[in-house]
């Protein structure tokens, strides 16, 4: 089977079902100087011992799934530093029905400068970028890759994923 996804602007809610979306400091501003804005307290996350990882996805010219995982215990959440991103993204019980449903599935262009959150439970894996890389900022619960994490291949479920503009 194949699901080819239209790859949506991310805003607060297409993203609801799959989690938060945050763009760059908005709201109002806690500390003003001549030197800086500070933005208190744009969200809060309760991840216990929190682990910050990098990954860094490659353009590849074709923004294909070939896997996700899960972690049914903790949020993830990524920051694109530098350039925008893409993420594919599938809710929890998208691999528990005996048939694929593409409304189960999507996929979204994350600016550079914003944060996404993702929820517990919600199918996902290295966002993919338009860029020739793309540094990518990934906080979760410590011992989450370890404790915490199922990987299904999508060859391995006879399904295809593509993510198209």
């Amino acid at each position: 089977m194949e699901i080819c996804l239209k790859i949506k602007k991310v805003d607060k809610t297409n993203f609801a079902p799959f989690g938060e979306f945050h763009y760059r400091p908005q709201g109002k501003i806690s500390f003003e100087c001549e030197r800086f804005n500070w933005y208190d307290r744009i969200t809060a996350v309760d991840l216990g011992v929190a682990s910050f990882g990098m990954v860094s996805p490659s353009y590849t010219g074709k923004f294909e799934q070939v896997a996700l995982e899960q972690h049914k215990n903790t949020k993830e959440i990524y920051i694109p530093l530098d350039n925008d991103i893409i993420i594919v993204v599938a809710k929890p019980d998208a691999f528990d029905k005996e048939r694929f449903h593409a409304e189960d599935f999507a996929a979204f262009h994350i600016p550079a400068g914003s944060m996404v959150i993702m929820h517990e439970g919600i199918w996902h894996e290295a966002p993919m970028t338009f860029a020739s890389r793309a540094n990518v900022l990934v906080i979760y619960r410590d011992k989450t890759g370890q404790d915490d994490k199922q990987l299904i291949e999508m060859k391995d479920c006879n399904i295809s994923i593509k993510a198209v503009l």
